[in-house]
């Protein structure tokens, strides 16, 4: 990674599976202090929280529904880098 991710604090949204779980692990395993993980289910952050502990925190997170958007950006305030990774598959 280009940018030093030691230390901060990041967002990743569709954090649960594919390649926003890879971004989380990739910034655990680089040192962020906190990652957070946007899902739409949180209980399919479990392996998340079970694998790295507390330094990845869930968050319900669903970009089709504006209050869990203005709900998180209030949860969410020490965040220094977002991954916007959460999307629909249809």
């Amino acid at each position: 990674m280009s940018q030093a991710i030691e230390g901060k604090i990041a967002l990743v949204t569709g954090a649960n599976r594919g390649i926003g779980k890879s971004y989380v692990d990739v910034f655990i395993a680089h040192g962020a202090a906190k990652v957070y993980a946007g899902v739409r289910d949180l209980s399919t952050a479990e392996p998340l929280v079970k694998a790295h502990g507390d330094r990845v925190v869930p968050l319900h997170l669903d970009l089709a529904d504006g209050a869990t958007i203005e709900k998180a950006a209030e949860t969410a305030k020490d965040v220094t880098i977002v991954i916007n990774n959460g999307g629909v598959l249809t």
